[in-house]
């Protein structure tokens, strides 16, 4: 799973590189199934794609948690 984190990072690096986000507005997610439960993978708000390391990306459940 760290490889799909890590992969989520680079999308995020490149959506910057290419002027789609600025600074540390917006953030990534992609749905992903950890442990049988659906969720998605999210980035953190307020911290800057480049500073990103794979474990700075989150699993959420469906409900929030």
């Amino acid at each position: 799973m760290t490889e799909l984190r890590q992969q989520l990072i680079n999308t995020a690096l490149r959506m910057s590189a290419g002027g789609l986000n600025k600074g540390t507005a917006g953030n990534l997610s992609v749905r992903h199934r950890e442990d049988g439960q659906d969720g998605f993978l999210i980035t953190p708000t307020g911290m800057a794609y480049e500073a990103l390391q794979a474990e700075d990306v989150v699993f959420m459940h469906l409900d929030g948690t």
